[in-house]
């Protein structure tokens, strides 16, 4: 279908095909990709290249006049686009190319990435974040790098799909939701962690044992105290029920954070104090991180 659609579009699908996704904007630098193609045809003279983007965004009033200013340089019209064509394209080229002067996180850049094609992105911004040069991609600081590595691209076969491979790797590793979701799950399972064991060692202090048997941890006051009297601080930690934990700590992404403190208000504790245990981070700079992203109003 890729095939189909890329034919529908003029382009000749026997021979090799670069393309570059964005709208048509100064950052996105269309006219240095276009300069970039013209210097890999000299020694791939049957290359093609598609520029794919929107001619304007609501947030973006100059795309027009960079519409027409690209398809000049170009030489050429420029078709419209869509998601079907934006996926076709991405799919049937042989190298894609992000050459962006400004850039935060590419989505461009991960869509190539992980339909197995070698990228060549600008280097700047995020780009340098997803690309690996010389492994999953290639960062170029101008056309005539970015020619340069478009010509060796698509004069080895070998090395097109080693960096294809090694651009899907990337994007499984670092940028898939699952991937994400797992870290989310692990810094959750880490804060519970480092909740239990915080706990336990208020859970040795008359004045806070006293307080949480008035609150209905009786059990687990009792049992954090049979485990202190050996001085066993880990064994009081896994004394400390799950509920226990989701009722006296505060932890989670900072929404859910700030609805916690709200529910803590609502049940009566008119100024909570907060004593900030970081996962993996410094005290001093979780406790500044803390105060800015929860403080009221």
């Amino acid at each position: 279908k890729a095939a189909d659609i890329a034919k529908a579009l003029g382009i000749d699908v026997s021979r090799p095909l670069v393309t570059q996704v964005s709208r048509f904007d100064f950052w996105k630098d269309p006219w240095g990709v276009i300069d970039a193609y013209r210097f890999a045809k000299r020694s791939h003279p049957d290359l093609q290249l598609a520029l794919l983007g929107l001619s304007q965004a609501n947030d973006d009033p100059e795309g027009e006049q960079v519409l027409r200013s690209v398809a000049e340089h170009a030489e050429s019209d420029l078709p419209a686009t869509n998601d079907e064509i934006v996926n076709a394209l991405q799919t049937h080229s042989r190298v894609l190319v992000q050459k962006s002067t400004r850039e935060g996180f590419g989505l461009t850049v991960s869509e190539g990435m992980w339909k197995g094609k070698p990228m060549i992105g600008g280097n700047v911004g995020g780009i340098r974040l997803q690309i690996v040069d010389g492994e999953s991609g290639y960062l170029v600081d101008n056309a005539e790098q970015a020619g340069q590595r478009i010509t060796q691209l698509l004069a080895d076969a070998e090395l097109c799909a080693e960096i294809g491979r090694n651009a899907r790797d990337r994007v499984r590793q670092r940028f898939l939701i699952p991937r994400l979701l797992n870290d989310y799950l692990m810094a959750a399972q880490q804060a519970r962690s480092a909740a239990r064991y915080n706990l336990a060692f208020f859970g040795n202090l008359p004045f806070y044992r006293k307080q949480w048997r008035r609150c209905g941890f009786r059990a687990e006051v009792t049992a954090m105290q049979e485990a202190w009297k050996s001085g066993n601080r880990r064994a009081a930690a896994a004394c400390v029920s799950e509920h226990m934990v989701d009722q006296v700590c505060v932890f989670g992404p900072p929404s859910q954070c700030r609805e916690q403190l709200a529910a803590f208000h609502e049940a009566g504790a008119a100024m909570p104090v907060l004593a900030v245990s970081p996962v993996n981070e410094d005290r001093l700079v979780a406790t500044r991180k803390a105060l800015d992203l929860l403080a009221p109003g």
